[in-house]
């Protein structure tokens, strides 16, 4: 699974969109890191809004592993 985070300012006017940050974590555990990852997201701070994407990633690791 891939968390990706984008954010935009609120002051007034909705900007769009941008690339916040992204993280994965194959290892063991790694999807409650990666869903501990995103609630850090989940509220606005003073004038940020944040979006986030997840992507399951699970055929990628049986692939390459």
């Amino acid at each position: 699974m891939t968390v990706t985070v984008y954010s935009r300012t609120i002051n007034g006017k909705k900007t769009k969109w941008e690339f916040h940050s992204t993280y994965t974590d194959g290892m063991p555990d790694g999807k409650k890191r990666e869903v501990e990852y995103a609630a850090n997201f989940k509220q606005r701070e003073n004038d940020k809004e944040y979006k986030i994407e997840v992507t399951d990633n699970e055929w990628f690791f049986e692939r390459h592993n």
